[in-house]
């Protein structure tokens, strides 16, 4: 466990498990999620071993989409990746609190064009594959505007980093939109549907989900 004295305070994250509370520097947290899930591992206490629960994850999420929101810094990579980067961080630890465990490299390997097969899988699946009503989308994500199919509106461009950034926002206002926790899980799983198409990982850890994509 990191030395208390030694992490500053806006980066020191605790949680209970049985009778102990722990305290760790949330980077280092960041940091050992990103190697358990790039092995394949689920995400656990690094001194116990025990996997963290739901709501600690939705707790770290919390945590780190705080400091995300004040522009510090949780990695050492360039100033010009660390947006999407801690972004897509923030995406994952969504997305593992609602029981699936994901890896941050499916979302950052993305080309243009699997950028763009995802967006277009995503808005079939939403606007016409899966036979959803508008009450049923308005339940998941209560602010879509029911003028267009599009759930995941199309981004012109030849930047990646600015297609990444734009893609990747705007799956965590997806994803974070509904009320109850039922409806945020339904839109976890339509991410990781979508993801099917393009990350041959996603494919490997949730084969049920890619013939929803087909």
């Amino acid at each position: 466990m990191d030395d208390v004295s030694s992490i500053p305070v806006h980066f020191r994250f605790s949680f209970p498990e049985s009778t102990h509370l722990w305290l760790f520097d949330v980077r280092s947290l960041v940091q050992e999620r990103q190697r358990l899930t790039e092995a394949g591992k689920a995400f656990k206490n690094p001194y116990t071993s025990t996997p963290l629960s739901p709501e600690t994850l939705e707790s770290i999420q919390k945590h780190v989409h705080w400091l995300h929101s004040r522009r510090y810094i949780l990695t050492a990579d360039t100033v010009e990746h660390v947006s999407y980067e801690q972004k897509a961080v923030e995406l994952c630890f969504l997305i593992d609190s609602h029981g699936y465990l994901t890896n941050i490299r499916w979302f950052l390997t993305m080309s243009l064009p699997s950028i763009h097969r995802f967006t277009e899988t995503i808005n079939d699946l939403w606007s016409e594959s899966l036979g959803l009503t508008d009450q049923e989308r308005l339940a998941i994500y209560p602010d879509w505007p029911t003028n267009t199919t599009y759930l995941i509106v199309p981004y012109q461009t030849m930047n990646l980093t600015k297609a990444m950034d734009h893609l990747i926002t705007a799956l965590i206002t997806f994803l974070k939109a509904g009320t109850v926790r039922e409806s945020r899980g339904l839109a976890a799983v339509y991410i990781i549907t979508a993801l099917t198409t393009v990350s041959s990982g996603a494919r490997r850890a949730f084969p049920f989900l890619q013939e929803m994509a087909v």
